[in-house]
């Protein structure tokens, strides 16, 4: 018998991506954790799948691979705000490498949220900490731990192995703080 606590990551960043084309936005970048990693690849799924119920897709130019952290976030970001036209919103795969995204657009003045959103994915103690303070998805560690642990003392008090494989999905949610904001279309 297996037991499993998952966070339903697709739908989590489905939303990032509808949040982001109601807010107007359609030059949209992704930096995604490595690819090897199961959460990676379905945050990039859903968000995918959340941007073309919009009819946004995303451009492969638009697409990089950071390792989840920092200096990575900064890297890419560096590369995605060379690009012209520059992208209006970055989604980053975690908030680390969302507060690489902060820290590049701060170096090259680009300012955030007014030429660029950018939203991370955790919720982890950085996102309110940094400025501005990051959008990002909230997952629900403490609920995923009790349900966890609920599952274990209930296979002891009944010494079962015959529940089967269960596996629990937990919904994240979105956490709407100041780095993102809605696309003020500017005329050149």
């Amino acid at each position: 018998t297996y037991h499993s606590v998952v966070s339903d990551d697709r739908a989590a960043a489905a939303e990032m991506a509808r949040y982001f084309a109601q807010l107007g936005h359609q030059n949209i970048a992704f930096i995604s954790g490595p690819q090897r990693y199961k959460s990676s690849t379905e945050r990039m799924e859903g968000f995918k799948l959340g941007l073309s119920a919009y009819g946004i897709t995303l451009k492969p130019q638009r697409v990089l691979e950071g390792n989840n952290s920092y200096e990575t976030g900064i890297e890419c970001a560096r590369e995605l705000l060379s690009q012209k036209p520059l992208p209006t919103a970055i989604f980053a795969n975690n908030d680390q490498m969302a507060a690489g995204v902060l820290k590049a657009a701060h170096d090259l003045g680009v300012a955030i949220p007014a030429q660029l959103s950018v939203a991370g994915f955790d919720d982890n103690l950085l996102a309110s900490r940094v400025i501005p303070a990051l959008t990002t998805i909230r997952r629900p560690v403490r609920q995923m731990a009790q349900l966890a642990a609920s599952k274990i003392i209930m296979d002891i008090e009944h010494n079962s192995k015959a529940a089967g494989n269960v596996a629990a999905k937990v919904a994240p949610t979105l956490v709407v703080r100041e780095s993102t904001a809605k696309l003020i279309e500017t005329s050149s």
